[in-house]
């Protein structure tokens, strides 16, 4: 089973990054049905053998009532307050793909891993599929292939992920796991892993996202923390020397250095709206109307409601 939720992991990872859309009906795709079925060997295994579905109680608990109040709210907000515009339908299907498949995602991966070396398995397999993303997008970033990724108007790629800012934290999720497989490995598998991790750094910075290089500063805070006792900080400060001279380098010669500089530095004085990318205005406006409404602090306004608001709820800065 690990071996085919690694395979399945970089499956999936893969026909992302290549745009392949392997949608069926709306809801449902034949990503879906791999993990249903999946699910369903899964439960008739622990049904023969018995096995307790406690697992991690408090994050399915956490996970239960997430799905449990939204489920509610999309009934109240769309039979009982009648929000205008509001697609009983649309946020249906959304909740069941956001909320509902995540859950199942959630549990195939929990019961799917009972040891390390499962675990290993799976996330080789997670890897390789981020690292075979970030490969496609350098690949179309600079012409070689063609597959439509999408460049906004200021330079930034979108990536394999479709939108700069998420494309960047799904490269820093996975960038850690690419330099440890790096460090733990020899011969060619470290080239392999290294010149990985390179190209993940390389698309990093080609997202330009401020928020992504405050998350990494971030994981590798936290992680040398919490790790503390099994790195060597002697070679920790040579790795980061090394990166920091390859960062450099990357923004001195590439097409995105200017733009990379742009986006950490400024070009002068600018106002708050400016230096958030718009969202100090939408977080203006979104608080503002839940201090109309108190209650929504508590309650919140109901499952995909703030699409409906008269401003736009999100932003892509």
């Amino acid at each position: 089973m690990p071996t085919i939720l690694g395979l399945s992991a970089l499956f999936l990872l893969a026909t992302d990054a290549l745009n392949i859309n392997l949608s069926l009906l709306p809801g449902v795709s034949a990503k879906n049905l791999i993990i249903y079925l999946i699910a369903i060997v899964l439960a008739l295994r622990m049904v023969i053998g018995r096995r307790p579905v406690s697992d991690m109680g408090q994050m399915q608990g956490a996970f239960i009532a997430l799905i449990g109040y939204s489920f509610v709210t999309w009934l109240i907000a769309s039979l009982v307050i009648d929000y205008q515009h509001y697609n009983f339908t649309a946020s249906g299907i959304r909740l069941k793909s956001e909320l509902i498949d995540f859950y199942i995602f959630f549990l195939v991966f929990l019961f799917g891993v009972q040891t390390p070396e499962d675990a290993m398995k799976v996330i080789k397999g997670l890897v390789l599929g981020a690292v075979f993303a970030n490969v496609i997008t350098v690949l179309d970033a600079f012409g070689v292939v063609s597959l439509g990724f999408r460049i906004r108007e200021d330079g930034r790629t979108a990536g394999a992920i479709g939108e700069s800012n998420q494309y960047a934290a799904f490269i820093v999720l996975f960038l850690p796991a690419t330099v440890a497989a790096a460090v733990s490995s020899r011969g060619f598998q470290r080239l392999f892993w290294l010149g990985s991790a390179m190209v993940a750094a390389m698309t990093l910075v080609m997202t330009a996202s401020r928020g992504g290089f405050v998350g990494l500063a971030m994981c590798c805070a936290v992680g040398a923390f919490l790790y503390r006792h099994l790195i060597s900080y002697s070679r920790i400060a040579g790795w980061l020397f090394a990166a920091l001279i390859l960062l450099v380098l990357v923004v001195t010669f590439s097409p995105y250095g200017n733009l990379l500089a742009e986006r950490m530095m400024g070009t002068g004085s600018v106002d708050a709206n400016t230096a958030s990318s718009g969202r100090s205005d939408i977080w203006t406006s979104a608080l503002a109307v839940m201090v109309a409404h108190p209650l929504t602090f508590i309650t919140g306004f109901g499952w995909d409601v703030y699409s409906t608001m008269p401003f736009q709820p999100y932003s892509t800065g």
